[in-house]
């Protein structure tokens, strides 16, 4: 690597990698390629296994119909991310959504450089680029190693075409979440504070006055999100 000239960070998250990510990685590996090679029903199934604790942890998965829950699951597959590495970079292209099983990420504002918002295990990014802009509207950087769970836009599309409820139910988070990207729209210059759903998510709730979470306002057992 000397004679290639790789810089002492790279250097440093090829070394972290090996050092404790590595073994986790290779054990997705060999389920994951498993997973592959079995037929479409079974790997409904397996995935929902494998992927038990995710699904229990995605408020969003609470309110969406166990056949789109199993066709997600089946289709997503997991990503180890290093500390200071870019998931998604502001204005390239969103060709896949992302679920944050554990670790935290830092969601920054348009300038690059302005803290929006921590997310942890729970918690999901890249769905305004997928359902509404084509682009990303901002840049998502590893704060603690993640372990990630992707899912590539041509399939997500395709998967929730015959669930209208949980692409409305998405196409308004990733609205409300358009209005927060800025370095204005931050509360109180607090970055776990972003417009209340982004703090309940992370379980920061603890205004017994504040309003419910987006998700549920926009749950479709309630008549008001009937008729938005």
């Amino acid at each position: 690597m000397k004679q290639r000239q790789v810089s002492a960070e790279i250097k440093n998250k090829i070394r972290h990698f090996y050092n404790n990510l590595r073994l986790e990685f290779l054990d997705f590996q060999r389920q994951y390629d498993l997973l592959e090679e079995l037929p479409e029903s079974l790997q409904g199934e397996l995935s929902l296994v494998l992927n038990k604790q995710l699904v229990q942890r995605v408020r969003f998965f609470q309110l969406a119909e166990p056949e789109f829950i199993m066709g997600v699951s089946r289709l997503m597959r997991p990503q180890i991310s290093v500390v200071g590495e870019y998931v998604v970079q502001i204005d390239e292209v969103a060709t896949k959504m992302y679920f944050i099983d554990s670790g935290v990420v830092t969601v920054l504002a348009t300038d690059n450089q302005t803290v929006l918002a921590y997310q942890g295990p729970g918690c999901y990014f890249g769905e305004i680029g997928v359902f509404l802009t084509g682009k990303r509207s901002c840049s998502v950087k590893i704060k603690e190693s993640a372990t990630l769970f992707k899912i590539h836009k041509d399939d997500l599309l395709k998967i929730i075409e015959p669930f209208p409820m949980q692409a409305k139910l998405f196409r308004a988070i990733a609205r409300q979440r358009l209005q927060t990207t800025a370095p204005e729209d931050l509360v109180d210059g607090d970055p776990c504070m972003i417009k209340q759903f982004e703090r309940e998510k992370l379980g920061r709730n603890d205004d017994e006055s504040a309003p419910a979470s987006l998700e549920k306002q926009l749950d479709p057992s309630n008549p008001e999100f009937q008729d938005k």
